[in-house]
């Protein structure tokens, strides 16, 4: 039927009218003075009332670095629109029979290469998306894009899969006391994150972790021993990020 429909309205009596519509996620513009004289019909084209869609859709897309098709790794984004969580209909592109299904306490899961559509969202409310990546990976970033065209929001979550790093010190000085403790000794290790050329490594610490897009790098533990007669301090770093197109 095309962008403009027309309808014939019979048996008016005389006078003047306006003609509206109520359409849920649409604003509709009545209109007014419709003046019918002496007719019995009247002709109005549904241009005049100026039905506009007053709704957006928003997209969910999951990204893992290094890149993986294999991987399955199931995470799990909250979704919350005016602060409250939201519980209606999401498509999710893993089933390819676009079947409507009911998102539970604002929470859904995606996995990667996966795109998650909630429909019919009122333009002015306002949205946050946010994940607690599951054991193995860190969060890298949250970006949002609009296609007003399309009155679409698309939210892309990336995340950075990580593994453990044991650093082992090994002491060939006789036991001098010189040495420092283990303790002291962690405070010494300096552990870098090198990114494209390594010309501007990243040190790793709790304090600027953000510059690399971890959420935290956990202290180093410690502990001291002795192997082959070799005096040896180690130390295990956790959420350390595997290498990625940009390092």
């Amino acid at each position: 039927m095309g962008n403009e429909w027309t309808y014939k309205i019979t048996h008016l009596a005389a006078g003047t009218y306006s003609l509206s519509d109520a359409i849920t996620h649409y604003n509709c513009a009545p209109s007014q003075g419709i003046v019918v004289v002496n007719s019995s019909t009247a002709t109005v084209t549904a241009a005049g009332l100026s039905n506009t869609l007053d709704s957006k859709q928003y997209q969910i897309t999951k990204v893992i670095l290094p890149s993986d098709n294999t991987d399955i790794t199931a995470f799990t984004a909250a979704v919350k629109f005016n602060d409250a969580l939201y519980t209606g209909t999401y498509t999710t592109s893993a089933d390819s029979s676009n079947t409507s299904h009911t998102m539970s306490k604002g929470q859904v899961s995606v996995k990667n290469g996966e795109t998650v559509t909630i429909p019919y969202v009122p333009s002015d409310y306002s949205a946050a998306v946010t994940e607690t990546p599951p054991a193995g990976w860190i969060l890298s970033g949250i970006t949002s894009a609009e296609d007003a065209g399309n009155n679409t929001i698309t939210y892309t979550i990336t995340n950075i899969k990580t593994a453990s790093l044991t650093a082992t010190v090994n002491w060939l000085d006789n036991g001098s006391d010189l040495r420092p403790s283990s303790e002291t000794e962690k405070g010494n290790l300096n552990l870098y994150y090198l990114i494209g050329d390594a010309k501007d490594p990243v040190k790793l610490t709790a304090d600027n972790c953000s510059d690399v897009g971890l959420l935290s790098v956990p202290a180093p533990a410690d502990s001291s021993g002795t192997a082959d007669g070799i005096d040896y301090y180690s130390y295990t770093y956790g959420s350390l990020p595997l290498a990625t197109s940009e390092g």
